[in-house]
């Protein structure tokens, strides 16, 4: 079966979709996308074309009586995503626009790690590199490289 084109998610995410910021005092405000449908079978597949293009997103859920919902949260996904469906948005065009603008104004010190970032890390590491200059390296502040050793099981120098 044939995946949807960006044009089609585009018109389908005027429609059925929605861009909500949430701030937090003291937080960054995150950016997370909503679309809902009755027919299930169209969010299945253009999840899996997000999926397909390394956009993470939820599962499609049920929310009430037969009504399907699917959530983009992650900053990194969020921002290609409305990269990929603004030339061919027009009622959510706005709102996309602003969300790009807040996502551009992000600490991305602090984002999760990707595999990449992390085979980086251990990397740099193992070949003693101090950590303040890992830290550095990868762009993020070493206070948080400290608290995410033990997740990852880290020794740091």
């Amino acid at each position: 079966m044939n995946l949807p084109s960006y044009e089609y998610i585009a018109g389908f995410f005027d429609g059925e979709g929605n861009i909500s910021v949430k701030a937090k005092t003291g937080r960054q405000p995150q950016v997370v996308l909503n679309i809902t449908q009755k027919r299930r079978r169209v969010l299945d597949l253009i999840r899996q074309r997000l999926i397909s293009d390394d956009i993470t997103c939820g599962q499609v859920n049920v929310k009430g009586v037969d009504i399907h919902y699917m959530q983009i949260g992650n900053s990194l996904s969020v921002e290609r995503f409305l990269e990929l469906v603004k030339p061919y948005l027009i009622v959510n065009r706005e709102e996309c626009e602003r969300a790009l603008t807040v996502l551009s104004n992000r600490d991305t010190s602090r984002d999760k790690f990707t595999s990449d970032k992390l085979r980086t890390i251990k990397a740099l590491l193992d070949k003693g590199v101090p950590t303040k200059e890992v830290a550095v390296t990868i762009g993020m502040d070493r206070s948080y490289l400290y608290r995410l050793r033990r997740k990852f099981n880290l020794t740091l120098a």
